[in-house]
């Protein structure tokens, strides 16, 4: 451990009773301590995947990439491919608690985690294989019956309870009316939530003046920078959600114009830019929010806010995104529409009619038996 290190768990245990240790505790993606005796819940993995900020052992690259596939009936495949790195599977050799990071890409550990995975889950395929530069990688394939049994660990971090409520569900809406805010009648919504309603970052009454932390505390983060800089260098996070027909969300989506069927519930690497156009990592705000644990902080959101523009910045979403829209194919039309009125406008007003395929319905070929 460096110096740095020891001076960070020294101070953290006189000023932060909840920020203990960083070798005899871990951290949660939210920045909030958990004692390594405390029992899981979930399956190591999940612990894994909700503590990639800051959990001390996680000293090397690696990658988590997660592509949920939506078909035509409903039902999705999800691909997960985890790359452990050389430097990061070293580690094994010093760890003394039982627990080994190569383990982590066993089938056995993949079936484990299948378990939280949501009701109708399957594995298709399980890989384990070497990777570049003498990674290792496992690439797992599931099938679920109906997409809106899924769940899997939230990547909407910025929630003060994040620590013990990590996980969000997919639900699958049809949609009956239009809103102000993008609902179109008779599409398909796609709604990722908590499996419990998290909580929210209390914000300061008026006139209440909020105690930031005291300069020695800001010197303690800024030494810090570089030791945490180094241990995400080589991280890649991605959440990708698509399906067989164009998305839309209601505050845009990347390549919207060009109809992309792929929604990224978060893209965030090393290797991206600042809105300023240098390395996010390196930019000093962001850094001192990401290790004080304020993972929705101002400096973070205004760094991402125009990521829809903005392809070199990550995509992050603290506290949750949006829902995806999509027409409906024919199975799906069958389930939530058939025999079903919806309401549309007509001139100045909204009237029920029955729904019809031919009016919502999403066909892949429009022009296809015409002359």
């Amino acid at each position: 451990m460096s110096n740095v290190e020891i001076r960070m768990t020294k101070e953290a245990r006189m000023s932060k009773p909840d920020r203990r240790s960083m070798v005899d505790g871990r951290w949660s993606m939210a920045g909030t301590f958990r004692p390594a005796s405390a029992p899981r819940a979930r399956s190591s993995f999940f612990v894994l995947l909700s503590s990639v900020f800051l959990l001390p052992f996680l000293s090397g690259c690696f990658e988590i990439d997660t592509h949920v596939l939506v078909h035509e009936d409903g039902s999705a495949t999800i691909t997960e491919t985890v790359r452990f790195s050389e430097r990061l599977l070293d580690l094994d050799r010093t760890r003394e608690d039982g627990v080994k990071i190569a383990s982590l890409l066993s089938k056995e550990a993949v079936q484990e985690r299948m378990k939280h995975l949501g009701t109708g889950i399957e594995l298709v395929s399980h890989d384990v294989q070497e990777g570049p530069q003498a990674s290792r990688e496992s690439v797992a394939v599931f099938k679920i019956a109906d997409v809106d049994d899924f769940q899997y660990v939230s990547p909407f971090f910025g929630f003060t309870d994040y620590a013990d409520n990590n996980v969000i569900q997919t639900e699958v809406l049809p949609l009956t009316e239009n809103t102000w805010w993008g609902r179109h009648s008779g599409e398909i919504a796609i709604r990722f939530t908590h499996t419990k309603q998290p909580k929210q970052r209390p914000q300061p009454k008026e006139g209440e003046v909020v105690k930031g932390p005291s300069p020695r505390e800001l010197q303690i983060y800024r030494d810090l920078q570089p030791v945490f800089r180094d241990m995400a260098e080589g991280m890649k996070l991605r959440f990708t959600v698509e399906t067989y027909a164009p998305v839309r969300v209601w505050h845009g989506v990347r390549n919207g114009r060009a109809n992309t069927r792929a929604f990224d519930l978060i893209d965030f690497s090393s290797e991206q830019m600042d809105q300023y156009g240098y390395d996010f990592l390196s930019n000093e705000e962001v850094m001192l929010e990401l290790l004080r644990g304020e993972l929705n902080g101002p400096n973070l959101a205004e760094n991402v806010k125009d990521h829809v523009n903005n392809f070199t910045v990550p995509i992050i979403r603290p506290t949750g995104a949006d829902e995806i829209w999509f027409r409906p194919a024919k199975p799906l039309f069958d389930k939530y529409f058939a025999g079903k009125k919806i309401k549309v406008q007509r001139g100045r007003e909204s009237v029920e009619v029955p729904a019809t395929w031919e009016e919502v319905g999403y066909n892949p070929n429009p022009n296809e038996g015409k002359k």
